[in-house]
């Protein structure tokens, strides 16, 4: 391990921390180790003393593409019926260019259709779902600088690691790692992933400039507006190395050609998040942090409109379930301040879920990517400072 990771300061430590999870679901970093897990209290040894905007009415209705189509795109019109590509290249309005998107997809026909049994097959859904509906699981051009032994990537809110677990074996010379603040890390991973129990609002115990690909994905209702403003994109910014890309993926509150109880759930979804001072809308607040880094450049924002219900085949189905999903969770809450019972509530996402074919629903995905600059100094936290991780 080399000089890579500071201590937090000790107004950081006077912080209140997170939780630490228990010996048994972490082990040690060591040479023959098969997967490390860290939390914070074990990491502190490693680590060195150096130190919404309002969403707009247009996103409503798809927008065409900055690109003419190409009517002899192959992939799958189950997914790109409604998929467009705005600010960034692209070979076809459907699909990134060719040279993002060599990656092989998942296919959804080895996941099992129907509802999700638990947590952990949900991710591994969801994960499958997201790669299915991008061809990729990044859009950043870093794909070279990931067949390097001495590259890195950081994933920020990791949760159970599928992003991790996959960009690890697709990249065996490269480092990942993975930072949550919650410990439900897989318990086998492959020798070149790392799992962090860690809250970012913390800041990062790592040094700046190191990383060549820093990822977040689905983070939109984890932080306020100020904590993106004040601590998220600048940690982002800060641990990314001259030269890295940051990427961020959302499933935001928006969907298109909603019947009226999927407009009054989705509405009142919004509407809750807001009173929370969480922005349901992410993506023009994301562009709007990027672009006042004047380090930053190249930023690019993707749009995709992937489909929901059987029309869209096991795509669909799996996207129907997350939905499902996703506001049973919500039931108290938005059962309360829809001021109805948890059983009307209940009743109308069933109703919703009739809707999706019928009305023909599609939900909305945003990437956006931002490239760090080049720097002609030789800085802290470059890698003549940090061995292989």
């Amino acid at each position: 391990m080399g000089n890579c990771f500071k201590r937090p300061s000790s107004s950081s430590s006077a912080s209140s921390p997170s939780p630490s999870p228990s010996p048994s679901q972490h082990t040690e970093l060591s040479a023959t180790t098969s997967h490390t897990h860290l939390n914070s209290s074990s990491f502190s040894n490693l680590m060195t003393d150096s130190i919404f905007s309002k969403f707009y009415d247009s996103i409503k209705t798809p927008t065409t593409s900055t690109t003419p189509k190409n009517t002899n795109c192959n992939h799958s019109p189950d997914i790109c019926e409604h998929s467009f590509i705005i600010n960034g290249p692209s070979a076809c309005s459907n699909f990134p260019s060719s040279k993002y998107t060599h990656q092989q997809m998942i296919p959804l026909g080895k996941i099992q259709e129907g509802k999700f049994l638990n947590d952990d097959d949900r991710f591994e859904k969801q994960h499958a779902f997201y790669h299915y509906t991008w061809q990729a699981n990044f859009l950043a051009p870093v794909h070279d600088q990931l067949r390097l032994s001495n590259s890195r990537v950081l994933d920020i809110g990791c949760s159970t690691g599928e992003w991790v677990l996959d960009v690890a074996r697709k990249f065996p010379w490269t480092n990942v790692w993975g930072i949550d603040s919650s410990s439900v890390f897989p318990n086998s991973t492959p020798l070149n992933a790392t799992f962090l129990h860690w809250n970012i609002l913390d800041g990062l115990p790592i040094v700046e400039n190191i990383f060549n690909l820093v990822h977040a994905r689905c983070l939109s209702s984890s932080f306020t507006e100020t904590e993106w403003e004040k601590q998220v994109i600048k940690e982002m910014v800060r641990v990314t190395k001259p030269g890295g890309w940051i990427s961020l993926m959302e499933v935001d509150g928006v969907y298109l050609n909603e019947g009226p109880v999927t407009a009054k759930l989705t509405g009142g979804m919004r509407s809750l998040l807001l009173e929370k001072q969480i922005i349901p809308v992410i993506l023009p607040l994301q562009q709007r942090l990027l672009k006042s880094f004047p380090q930053l450049t190249d930023i690019q924002t993707y749009e995709k409109f992937p489909p929901l219900g059987s029309r869209a085949g096991r795509a669909g189905v799996i996207a129907s379930n997350e939905f499902e999903k996703t506001f049973y969770d919500l039931s108290k809450d938005l059962a309360t301040f829809l001021k109805i019972t948890e059983e009307e509530y209940q009743l109308l996402v069933k109703k919703s879920l009739k809707e999706f074919n019928e009305y023909k629903t599609c939900a909305r995905h945003t990437r956006i990517l931002a490239r760090k600059k080049q720097m002609d100094v030789n800085i802290e936290g470059d890698d003549k400072g940090c061995s292989r991780i």
